[in-house]
């Protein structure tokens, strides 16, 4: 099991306890979608991956999920979310 992972949803699994969980806002819906935009929208649904979803309503699935401590952060990269699973906090590496 990680202690950190990425993703666009939730999953307890694949952390350990005290985990951190980064998800990306990614594709926000618009208007008038691109054919780009609904290419990108049938491959994600395809690999069964949220699209389209906000970074508040990714920290608001991820709270129905039970993780903790739901932050959304502006970076280069976009709007990420950062969450902890439930436990003890992160400890050193082994």
């Amino acid at each position: 099991m990680a202690r950190v992972a990425w993703w666009c949803q939730p999953s307890q699994r694949a952390l350990r306890p005290g985990g951190l969980l980064l998800m990306q806002e990614l594709f926000l819906p618009s208007d008038e979608p691109s054919v780009r935009a609904l290419l990108d929208g049938l491959f994600f649904r395809l690999q069964d991956v949220a699209f389209g979803r906000s970074a508040e309503s990714l920290a608001v699935e991820a709270a129905t999920e039970g993780f903790e401590r739901a932050d959304i952060i502006d970076s280069p990269l976009g709007r990420l979310v950062l969450v902890h699973k439930p436990g003890h906090g992160l400890s050193p590496p082994e």
